[in-house]
């Protein structure tokens, strides 16, 4: 807990590595936490540093992804904080959550009765809406990384900080790029996944991922595109149709799902009217017997999981395999040890107990829903004299790494790990 005259933040989650974000504020006997995600790892879950709930006066849920959002029910075991979040993002933690549990039950020490409660404690926020919790001021503003997704600016007695989540400040299909006046931060807690990267520019990357697609679907073979369920594949989906692909699309799993329930939602789509032409163009895929038809003929499959680790997209991998005139195009980043990231770095994929060299069909596209190293620069370069920037949600080096660089240009800059804390 922290005095009147100080603000204490503690870095619970997500301290040099990318999962279980989880930060807390604290000032004048106020604490406010901010994310509560999860880790998957092939042995069981991992979750953030433990917190106690009845030390949280209110929790900010920056957006549905598990690493931001799977620890959330642990703190509803009786009761609990309020959540602060957009109804977007709620739904959809509430589908990917439930997925969790599915096939993962066993590890994951909460239920379906804690997740009902979390639900019952959300308050919805949306743009630029302002809450008070014991003095502390919230302020959601546009992430630009998946629908609904929010920053945080938080406001204490004697400091301002910018706690940006997952963003990106690149416009996308579907999104609008976070925009947000970062005069008046002290503080800026911000994400290094790609700090060590830039990404290709967008309008030409959409156009070499459109034609290399074509390619693929003109010559008699199917397009099989693994992608997050949640912002990617859909923003694939837009992107085809962007770009004058007029064949078959088929979208299955949670992607489809998630489709149906951003469609509620105009106001967190860039523009909603193309979106709701896009997946009405779109094929929903509902069972065994529409997956069976998908793959008789020449198209587009777009289908999680994003990593290759499970997911309807493996029914189709087992059938495209085998016939090479057909295509793998992973469009998002694959975390070390998963079998996208084996594919990616071997040309190797384990298909029904067999390694198969797919090296010759594989494809990467960076569609990334995060700022790269140029952007995050660009966005640095925007804080005020002697603001602090605590950097979380990257690998060790590449996080490290950052922090060299900014120190570089005069900015006190800290690669944060789990259990540091900061007092202002």
């Amino acid at each position: 807990m922290s005095s009147k005259s100080e603000t204490v933040i503690r870095i619970h989650g997500a301290g040099l590595q990318i999962g279980r974000e989880a930060i807390s504020v604290s000032n004048d006997g106020a604490t406010v936490l901010l994310d509560y995600g999860v880790l998957m790892t092939d042995r069981k879950p991992e979750f953030p540093e433990r917190v106690t709930p009845s030390s949280i006066n209110a929790v900010f849920l920056s957006h549905a992804h598990l690493d931001h959002s799977g620890g959330l029910p642990l703190l509803y075991l009786r009761g609990g904080p309020p959540i602060y979040t957009t109804t977007l993002t709620a739904k959809i933690t509430t589908l990917l959550i439930e997925d969790m549990l599915n096939i993962s039950r066993y590890y994951v020490p909460y239920e379906d009765l804690e997740l009902r409660e979390m639900l019952d404690h959300v308050h919805p926020i949306t743009f630029n809406q302002k809450v008070h919790v014991k003095g502390i001021e919230l302020e959601g503003i546009n992430a630009g990384h998946i629908p609904g997704s929010l920053m945080a600016k938080v406001r204490t007695k004697n400091s301002t900080i910018l706690f940006t989540g997952d963003f990106n400040t690149t416009d996308t299909r579907l999104l609008a790029g976070a925009k947000v006046d970062l005069s008046d931060v002290d503080i800026l807690i911000m994400e290094s996944t790609y700090a060590s990267t830039d990404h290709p520019e967008r309008s030409q990357l959409e156009r070499d991922f459109a034609s290399k697609v074509k390619e693929i679907v003109e010559g008699g073979g199917i397009a099989l595109v693994p992608a997050f369920a949640v912002g990617r594949s859909q923003e694939i989906v837009s992107v085809l149709r962007a770009q004058n692909y007029d064949g078959p699309i088929y979208l299955d799993g949670m992607a489809r799902e998630a489709a149906k329930i951003m469609k509620g939602f105009p106001k967190y789509i860039k523009n909603y009217d193309e979106f709701t032409k896009v997946m009405k163009s779109v094929r929903l895929v509902k069972g065994n017997r529409e997956r069976q038809r998908a793959i008789q003929k020449p198209g587009v499959i777009v289908s999680p999981a994003g990593m290759l680790r499970g997911g309807a997209v493996m029914f189709y991998l087992e059938h495209i395999i085998k016939d090479h005139k057909n295509g793998i195009f992973l469009v998002s980043f694959q975390i070390p040890g998963t079998p996208g990231r084996v594919l990616l770095d071997t040309g190797k994929i384990a298909v029904e107990g067999k390694l198969i060299d797919a090296s010759d069909m594989t494809y990467f596209y960076d569609f990334s829903a995060h700022s790269g190293r140029k952007e995050l620069l660009d966005f640095v370069k925007q804080l005020k004299g002697g603001a602090k920037v605590i950097l979380i949600h990257g690998e060790p080096e590449t996080t490290k790494a950052f922090q060299d660089t900014l120190r570089g240009m005069g900015i006190d800059a800290v690669a944060a790990n789990n259990g540091d804390s900061f007092t202002v």
